[in-house]
C-alpha cells in the first residue's frame, strides 16, 4: 500500500475489509497516469494521498501563509486562511466542503481566479459513496475553457450547443452530429482519453468510448439508446490513446433542434477509475482479509455506540475459547470477561477517546477465556461511522492474544530489576556494545562515572578521550586482545573527566558470538574505584609517614643522648679554663717551653670552646626539629605552622644548601592552625624539595644562587602557606597536569609524580587548596591554603 493509502486507513478516512485496496500499487499507478489533479481528503480536510499531477503544480495562492498550509496537506486549513486573507470566492467554497466534508453534502465546485498568476481554476470535491468516509479533490486550469465558453456565448446560434455543453459539465465533453460523428471536444475529454481534438473530430464517438475489455451488456445498451435518440447513463472500461485502461461515469443525452429533431449528442465523462477499483479491491480483498484473520488468530467484533449492542464475529469466539453460538450471550456483557484490574482503566479510555472523538485507539488488558485462563489481548479500533454531528456511533475493533509477550516482557522486566538492583548496589556502570550496529548503551552509572548526559552512540564515543593518555596504550591492548581471543577482560586505568577530576576505573567485560562465530556484543560493567585507590594512597602515605616519624624519632633519639654529654663536658671545660686562666694570670709562672705561645692559647682555647658550644647547639637543633618532623599525632591538633615550617626547612637543609638561600617570611600573627602534622610537615616537605629542584634544573655553572622563600599569612579565614622559588617555571601545558597521580616532568628516575598529587590531597583533606602561579623562566609560587575553622576538612578522609 502506498504511504497516502496506508494514511488513509490508519485515520479512518478509507475503511475497508483487510488492507482495503485490491493493488495499492495499480492504483497509486492509475492516480498518477491521470492528466488531472487529483488528492484525497480525510474526514478533518487533511490531504492523505495525491497523485503526481497534483504534487508537481501548487495551488499558487498570493497568501505565503496559505501557500504554506497547502504544501503541508492542511487544506482545510489553506481554504479557510485565503478566504479570511480577503477571497470572496473561497467564503462559499470553505462551506460546501465542510458540508462534504461532514457527510452533509455530496459534491461541490469553485470556480475561482488565483491571484497568484490570474488563472481560473476549478475545484469539485466529490465525497466517495458507500459508506466511505473520503473525499476526492479534482482540480482542473479551466482558463481556456472558460475562454471558450465566453467566445461560444457570443456566437449564438452558430455555437448553441457548445454553451449547452458548459452549462451542463465540468468533465471530459464531446459533441457529435446525429450520426454520433465527433464535432466538437474539450479539453477534458483530451485529458481523459488523450486524443487531441484534431484526432478525435469527424470520428465515430464509440471509438473513443469502448474497448476490448468493455462489458458486453453495457456496450449493447449503450448502442441501442443512441439508436434510439434516448439518453443514457452507464460505467465503462475505456482505454486512452496510451493503452491505460480507466473506468469513466459516461452521461450521454440528445441534442434536440428547435423542430425537435435530434441534432446531435453530447457525451460527458468523469473519471471514476479509484472508485471503480476500490469496489474491486474490497470484494477480492475481503477473501484474502478471512484468510489472513484466520492464519493470523485474530478475534474480530462491532460496537453499535446507539443502542449500546456489541455483535462478535466467528474469529474472536474461537480467540476466546467459544463456539459461534455462545458468543451471542456476551453481547449485553462484555465487560465481564475484562478483568476486574483493567475494566475502569478501559472504561476511562473509552470515554477519553469518545470526548477527543479519536477516530482510532488501541489498548491493551486482561480478558477470561471459556476455560477460566486468563490471557493478554491487544485491542485495536476504528471509528467507522459518526452522526452529523461528527460523533462516533459504530466502531470496529480487532484483538489478538499477546500473552506470551506479557510474559516474556514481565520476565525481562524482572531480570533487568535484578540485575538493576545488584548493579547499584555494587555501584556499577553497566554498558553494552553492539559491534555489528557499531553501537553504544550506557546506563545512567556509566554516564555519572564519566561525568557526561548524552545518550547517543556518538556522544559516548566521544567520552573516550577522557581516558588518561598514560594508561591509554595498556587499554587498547587489553581491548584488542580480548577480541582477538574472545576471552572475558578485566582492566584498571584513569580517567580525566571534563570537571577536572582524575578518576580511577575497573572493568570486566564479556564477549558473545553471533551464529557464524564471529563477535557480535560486548557487555561489561565499571566501577569507580577512585575511593578505594585514594585510601590505599591513604594508606601508604600514613605509612611511609609512620616510618619516616619512628625513624626520625629513634635517631633524634640516638643522637640526643651523646649529644647531651658532650655539651655538658664542653660547658665543664669552658667553665675550668676560666679557672686556670685567673689562676695562670695571679702566678709566676716558670720558663715557657720553647715553641709554647700562652697568650695564643688564652685567646683561642675559649673560642674553639665556643664554637664547639654553638655546633653542639646546631646538632640539638637539628634534633629538636626531627622531633617536631615527626610529630606522631594523626588527628587534627591546632598546631604552630611557623614553628613546623621551620623544623621542616631544617631537615630538608641537604636537598637546598647546595643550590639555594632559603628566606623565610613568617607572620608572626598567625593563629594555632588545625592540622595533621605529619601530614601537613610532609607537603610542605615536598614544597621546598621540588623549589630546590627546580632552581637546580635551571642553573648554569657561574650563576648566583637560587633564592627559596617562604611565607605564611592570614585571610579570609584561611592561613597561607607559600613557596616561591626562582628556578626554571613549569610550561602551561603542563601547569594543569602537575596534581595529577604519577605525572612528572622530571627524568625517568628521578621523579614518582605523586609528591603535588599527594600534596594537593592531603590539602583537600583538610579543606583547603594548593595552587600554583607559573611562567618558564620566572619561577614559581605553590600556595597552601588551610581553613582556621576545626570544623572544616576532612572532605576525603
Amino acid at each position: 500500500m502506498n504511504s497516502g493509502a496506508a494514511a488513509a486507513v490508519a485515520a479512518g478516512t478509507i475503511s475497508a475489509a483487510g488492507d482495503g485496496l485490491a493493488d495499492a500499487g495499480l492504483l497509486q499507478a492509475v492516480l498518477d497516469a491521470s492528466p488531472q489533479q487529483i488528492a484525497v481528503l480525510d474526514a478533518e480536510g487533511r490531504v492523505i494521498a495525491t497523485n503526481a499531477r497534483w504534487r508537481e503544480q501548487p495551488t499558487l495562492v498570493a497568501d505565503p501563509v496559505s501557500e504554506g498550509l497547502f504544501l503541508e496537506g492542511r487544506y482545510l486549513e489553506g481554504c479557510i486562511r485565503e478566504r479570511d486573507s480577503g477571497s470572496a470566492s473561497f467564503a462559499g467554497w470553505v462551506e460546501g466542503l465542510q458540508e462534504v466534508l461532514a457527510g452533509r453534502r455530496q459534491q461541490c465546485t469553485l470556480d475561482y481566479v488565483r491571484r497568484a498568476d490570474g488563472r481560473c481554476i476549478r475545484t469539485t470535491a466529490t465525497r466517495c459513496g458507500d459508506g466511505y468516509a473520503a473525499v476526492v479533490l479534482s482540480r482542473d486550469d479551466v482558463t481556456d475553457a472558460r475562454r471558450t465558453q465566453e467566445h461560444l456565448a457570443r456566437q449564438a446560434d452558430e455555437l448553441r450547443r457548445l454553451a449547452l455543453v458548459a452549462e451542463r459539465t465540468s468533465n471530459s465533453v464531446a459533441i457529435t452530429d446525429a450520426s454520433r460523428r465527433i464535432l466538437w471536444v474539450n479539453h477534458g475529454f483530451t485529458r481523459l482519453t488523450g486524443y487531441r481534438s484534431r484526432d478525435a473530430v469527424g470520428r465515430d464517438l464509440n471509438e473513443f468510448l469502448v474497448c476490448d475489455r468493455s462489458d458486453a451488456a453495457t456496450v449493447a445498451n449503450l448502442r441501442v439508446s443512441l439508436r434510439r435518440g434516448t439518453g443514457t447513463r452507464c460505467e465503462l472500461l475505456c482505454r486512452d490513446a496510451n493503452g491505460r485502461e480507466y473506468w469513466t461515469d459516461l452521461d450521454v443525452q440528445p441534442l434536440t433542434g428547435a423542430d425537435g429533431r435530434i441534432d446531435g449528442f453530447i457525451a460527458v465523462q468523469s473519471d471514476i477509475t479509484k472508485q471503480a477499483l476500490l469496489r474491486q479491491g474490497l470484494m477480492a480483498s475481503e477473501q484474502r482479509l478471512r484468510v489472513t484473520i484466520d492464519s493470523a488468530n485474530l478475534g474480530l467484533y462491532d460496537i453499535d455506540l446507539v443502542r449500546g449492542r456489541v455483535t462478535y464475529d466467528a474469529s474472536w469466539a474461537r480467540l476466546m475459547g467459544y463456539a459461534p453460538g455462545e458468543v451471542a450471550n456476551l453481547a449485553s456483557s462484555w465487560y465481564e470477561v475484562i478483568h476486574p484490574d483493567d475494566r475502569e482503566r478501559l472504561r476511562e479510555a473509552i470515554a477519553a477517546r469518545r470526548v477527543r472523538r479519536e477516530p482510532t485507539s488501541r489498548t491493551e488488558y486482561r480478558a477470561l477465556r471459556k476455560d477460566g485462563r486468563w490471557i493478554w489481548l491487544h485491542d485495536s479500533t476504528c471509528v467507522v461511522e459518526q452522526d452529523p454531528f461528527g460523533t462516533p456511533v459504530r466502531v470496529v475493533g480487532v484483538v489478538f492474544d499477546i500473552t506470551d509477550r506479557k510474559e516474556a516482557e514481565a520476565e525481562a522486566r524482572r531480570t533487568v530489576e535484578r540485575l538493576s538492583l545488584a548493579a547499584d548496589a555494587a555501584r556499577l556502570g553497566v554498558w553494552d556494545y553492539d559491534l555489528a550496529g557499531d553501537h553504544y548503551q550506557w546506563d545512567d552509572r556509566m554516564r555519572e562515572i564519566y561525568g557526561i548526559t548524552g545518550r547517543a552512540t556518538a556522544e559516548i564515543k566521544a567520552a573516550f578521550a577522557l581516558l588518561h593518555p598514560d594508561d591509554r596504550a595498556h587499554v587498547y591492548r587489553d581491548i584488542e586482545r580480548a577480541m582477538a581471543t574472545g576471552n572475558p577482560m578485566h582492566t584498571q586505568y584513569r580517567i580525566i573527566r571534563a570537571d577536572g577530576q582524575v578518576r580511577y576505573l575497573e572493568s570486566w567485560s564479556k564477549m558473545q558470538r553471533g551464529v557464524d562465530g564471529r563477535l557480535t556484543r560486548s557487555v561489561g560493567v565499571t566501577a569507580d574505584i577512585t575511593e578505594r585507590v585514594t585510601r590505599e594512597q591513604d594508606r601508604q602515605q600514613s605509612q611511609r609517614l609512620e616510618s619516616i616519624g619512628q625513624l626520625a624519632a629513634g635517631i633524634a633519639h640516638e643522637i640526643n643522648t651523646p649529644t647531651q654529654y658532650i655539651a655538658g663536658n664542653i660547658r665543664f671545660l669552658k667553665d675550668a679554663f676560666a679557672d686556670v686562666q685567673r689562676v695562670l694570670d695571679g702566678a709566676a709562672l716558670p720558663a715557657v717551653p720553647a715553641g709554647v705561645d700562652l697568650g695564643w692559647l688564652a685567646a683561642e682555647i675559649p673560642a674553639a670552646i665556643e664554637q664547639s658550644l654553638d655546633g653542639i647547639d646546631r646538632v640539638a637543633g637539628i634534633v629538636r626539629a626531627m622531633k617536631d618532623f615527626s610529630h606522631p599525632a594523626a588527628e587534627r591538633v591546632a598546631m604552630d605552622l611557623n614553628r613546623a615550617i621551620r623544623s621542616t626547612i631544617v631537615v630538608a637543609t641537604n636537598e637546598w644548601k647546595y643550590v639555594a638561600d632559603v628566606k623565610t617570611e613568617l607572620d608572626a600573627g598567625l593563629p594555632p592552625v588545625p592540622v595533621r602534622p605529619g601530614e601537613f610537615n610532609q607537603v610542605v616537605l615536598n614544597l621546598v624539595v621540588n623549589a630546590a629542584h627546580a632552581i637546580a634544573a635551571g642553573q648554569r655553572e657561574g650563576e648566583p644562587r637560587g633564592v627559596i622563600t617562604v611565607r605564611t599569612a592570614c585571610r579570609g579565614g584561611f592561613a597561607e602557606v607559600s613557596v616561591t622559588d626562582t628556578g626554571c617555571g613549569i610550561p602551561p601545558e603542563f601547569q594543569a597536569r602537575i596534581f595529577e597521580p604519577f605525572f612528572t616532568t622530571k627524568p625517568v628516575g628521578e621523579g614518582t609524580g605523586q609528591g603535588l598529587a599527594i600534596a594537593r590531597h592531603i590539602a583537600a583533606r583538610h579543606g583547603g587548596t594548593l595552587t600554583v602561579e607559573s611562567a618558564p623562566g620566572a619561577g614559581s609560587t605553590f600556595t597552601l591554603r588551610l581553613p582556621l575553622d576545626p570544623a572544616a576538612g576532612d572532605t576525603l578522609a
